[in-house]
């Protein structure tokens, strides 16, 4: 769903999740989604496309679709680094929301009544909103030839994977499948079940061998959700949280145990999500080489680092000058959602999700740096770079 890779092809390999498009050099891809989107030629939008791309895979065959390779998967030692990269993720979530709530309920203990409502609320309203985008994607690919036609879990699909089941069977399946997606999300574990289904069709992809080639995309395409879905709630959840909280000790003068743990752990999330989504797009790309896990870890240091210097700049002002910061925060949203719709994207279905996208990139863009848009990203990273500076020096000099 997002543009091409930010940086250089330092620490890569052409290992990691296998390449299924068969590519031609005489057609040339200018999109800026992910890459998977394209065994469709039906749009280039990553959210418009994906339940055709699926559907393809599932039978239906669009005009114009190109090939893919049957049974090209990771070597098995890459397929349980890929298992062990996305528990670690799974880990990183539970941290990083886990110390929020229980730092919450230590605000409240301490009668701290602010800090609580403010603590728990950049927990709950991200999560709420997430859950609710989740859901809306699960009911396109069940009624819109997606996921449930590589399944087998949609009318179609149970003709093709499930012809030897009654009728009555099937709908029992429907249901069940409905009824439990409710409850996964209505429960705020919908990115927890996205993971343990993306950990599944990597296996299925591995020991299926007469579907080999739809589950390996079900899972491509469950694991480029999981990251989406990821990186809206960490930019709307831990991104903030983690000015919040470093805004309290600087206030305070004072640094809980448990508030440097949570810290720690939204720093953490951040860093991760932009790593992972990275990799990702590089691995799910014919014209970029694959990333290897060394270079995802010196991409999850660089954001360490950059979003570190900036959330402590932010935190620092914050502290002393509230109402100016809150001027500042919508100044600098403004201007780089501005900047982001200049550019031209392209992503979504709807008119309000493209509305949405652009909101939320230029809620990312407060903190750190992220590609929407295709070709050389070198200038556009120095201007942004040189701004966030000025901010800094600026922000930091006024505290």
């Amino acid at each position: 769903m997002a543009a091409q890779s930010d940086g250089g092809k330092a620490g890569v390999t052409y290992g990691g999740f296998a390449q299924l498009y068969e590519g031609h050099e005489d057609d040339p891809l200018d999109s800026a989604a992910i890459h998977i989107c394209q065994c469709c030629r039906t749009s280039s939008c990553y959210w418009g496309c994906r339940s055709a791309c699926l559907g393809h895979l599932g039978g239906a065959h669009p005009p114009g679709a190109v090939g893919v390779r049957e049974t090209h998967c990771p070597p098995r030692e890459q397929l349980w680094l890929d298992c062990l990269w996305i528990v670690l993720a799974l880990l990183v979530f539970f941290w990083d929301v886990g110390t929020d709530l229980c730092l919450a309920a230590d605000y409240y203990g301490r009668r701290d009544y602010l800090w609580f409502g403010l603590t728990l609320f950049f927990v709950l309203v991200p999560s709420v909103l997430v859950q609710i985008l989740s859901f809306r994607w699960f009911v396109q690919d069940y009624t819109g030839g997606g996921l449930g036609v590589v399944e087998g879990l949609t009318r179609r699909g149970a003709a093709g994977l499930s012809a030897v089941d009654p009728p009555g069977r099937d709908r029992l399946r429907l249901a069940s499948v409905w009824l439990w997606q409710a409850v996964i999300h209505i429960l705020q574990l919908g990115q927890v079940w996205r993971y343990i289904r993306t950990l599944y069709l990597g296996i299925q992809s591995r020991r299926q061998r007469e579907h080999q080639r739809r589950w390996y995309w079900a899972m491509m395409f469950e694991y480029a959700d999981v990251n989406m879905l990821r990186l809206l709630e960490t930019f709307l959840e831990s991104a903030p949280q983690l000015v919040l909280q470093l805004c309290i000790m600087i206030q305070e003068n004072r640094a809980e145990r448990l508030q440097c743990v949570s810290s720690l752990a939204s720093l953490l999330s951040l860093a991760w999500v932009l790593a992972s989504y990275h990799k990702l797009l590089r691995d799910s790309r014919d014209d970029q080489r694959s990333m290897s896990y060394r270079g995802a870890l010196l991409h999850l240091l660089w954001r360490l680092l950059t979003i570190s210097s900036r959330v402590l700049s932010l935190a620092l002002f914050a502290s002393l000058f509230h109402l100016y910061f809150g001027i500042f925060v919508v100044l600098h949203w403004c201007a780089m959602a501005f900047w982001v719709v200049h550019g031209g994207t392209d992503f979504c279905m709807s008119k309000w999700e493209e509305v949405l996208f652009n909101m939320v990139v230029g809620i990312v863009y407060i903190f750190c740096w992220f590609n929407v848009q295709e070709g050389r990203t070198r200038y556009r990273m120095l201007a942004y770079y040189s701004v966030v500076l000025a901010e800094n020096t600026l922000l930091t000099g006024l505290w």
